[in-house]
């Protein structure tokens, strides 16, 4: 619960490692039959109703696109009105964030470290982040216990 109502968070942590291989144009012909590469045209459909419009999410990772309409989905499942896509990057390379800055222009919206901007989808807002976290050392698991 938020001060602004129910929200449906998904949250993507990366640790030391980049997104998907595939960006949405290579992932939607990466099937090995035709009808692999038809169901991922049709998942696809599905995921961009989840989705702000844009003029192309064709150079996005997949997994970015999936990940923040998931959130989406969940918040018209739920009836609520509010929706987060929060990537918790934990020492994540450069190209992460690379990424994740073509998936925030693809929505028209800047990509900002450790802040959330706010895109709309239907009558749902979408807000998306990108959080910076230090790996915790052994000592510091520890210190909760």
């Amino acid at each position: 619960m938020t001060s602004a109502g129910m929200l449906s968070l998904t949250v993507e942590a990366k640790a030391n490692e980049t997104f998907g291989e595939e960006i949405l144009e290579n992932w939607l012909v990466a099937g090995k039959t035709t009808d692999s590469i038809e169901n991922r045209k049709a998942r696809f459909d599905y995921v961009r109703t989840h989705l702000p419009p844009s003029e192309s999410f064709l150079p996005v990772r997949y997994q970015l696109l999936h990940r923040s309409a998931a959130s989406v989905i969940e918040a018209k499942r739920f009836g609520f009105q509010h929706a987060a896509f929060v990537v918790q990057a934990f020492n994540a390379p450069t190209k992460s964030f690379d990424d994740y800055s073509a998936f925030c222009r693809a929505m028209n919206v800047p990509a900002k470290s450790n802040s959330l901007v706010t895109a709309a989808v239907d009558n749902i807002s979408l807000s998306v982040g990108w959080a910076d976290c230090s790996l915790a050392t052994n000592d510091d698991v520890a210190a909760t216990a």
